[in-house]
């Protein structure tokens, strides 16, 4: 019933209630001094039992939208203090997945850090005895061309001397500059095979690592984003529908509050048309 209604609905109970005692009330009315009158309202027993049962329906009425008010409300309130909770153990394991996720980025990058140090400490020995080799080449090379000079310094010296000598002699620095010659080249080769398997095999083996290390932290970053996309979705959701229930529970706060606003206007009214009759 709306409020126009329950105002005509009044105004025609009024009315009655007025010829009722015109009806009843024939004799004298009693004077009643002026400072009490309004406290003090004279019906016949049948409009006051009329009255008093409607005003008893009324509290029923009354006591029912309560209830029924209470009942809407309790089950809105229980699922918005679960959303409330949801909401709450959401933000929690994003946190946590997201302190773990840092953790690991930070344990990775230390991991790639001493795997680097590894890498160049063992290059540097490398690039070290790669050196020594290099200067020990050298040094034998530069033998090399001090016993060719002696040995042409020795012909040049002995060409007096026996066929025979001359021929030992040249031959046994010939097989000397052919030993000098063969550990040369050997050393060479070695160096050549040093520098190709490092190259084949510890350098794309550190590459590797580097890139699986990437990719695991770009994978670690991926899925932070995920989680935080779906965890923003989540919580907008929950927000909205958060907001919905509470307007809900203000537009049923602002109806009670209209109907009780509505009674005690009309409880206002009965009290002033009594005073006047």
């Amino acid at each position: 019933m709306t409020k126009e209604e329950m105002m005509i609905a009044f105004a025609q109970r009024k009315k009655e209630w007025i010829g009722m005692n015109r009806k009843y009330n024939t004799a004298t009315p009693t004077i009643v001094p002026r400072r009490t009158q309004r406290h003090r309202v004279f019906f016949p027993d049948e409009t006051y039992n009329l009255l008093m049962s409607e005003l008893a329906q009324l509290d029923k009425e009354r006591e029912e939208k309560i209830r029924s008010y209470s009942q809407r409300i309790n089950p809105l309130a229980e699922q918005r203090r679960a959303l409330i909770d949801i909401i709450d153990e959401d933000a929690e394991i994003q946190q946590n997945e997201h302190l773990a996720a840092i953790e690991e980025e930070k344990r990775l990058r230390l991991e790639l850090i001493d795997k680097t140090k590894e890498y160049l400490s063992n290059r540097l020995t490398f690039m070290i005895r790669q050196r020594e080799l290099i200067e020990e080449r050298e040094f034998y090379r530069t033998e090399t061309v001090c016993l060719q000079e002696d040995l042409s310094a020795l012909l040049n010296q002995n060409k007096t001397t026996a066929p025979q000598r001359k021929q030992q002699y040249n031959e046994q620095l010939l097989l000397h500059l052919e030993h000098l010659r063969l550990m040369t080249s050997a050393i060479e080769e070695k160096t050549r095979d040093m520098l190709f398997w490092h190259e084949k095999r510890t350098v794309p083996m550190w590459k590797k690592k580097i890139r699986s290390v990437d990719a695991r932290v770009k994978q670690w970053k991926k899925k932070e984003k995920e989680i935080r996309r779906r965890w923003k979705n989540d919580r907008v959701g929950l927000d909205t529908e958060a907001k919905r229930i509470q307007r809900r529970i203000q537009q049923l706060i602002m109806r009670d509050g209209k109907i009780s606003e509505s009674e005690s206007d009309d409880d206002d009214n009965d009290d002033g048309q009594t005073y006047s009759n």
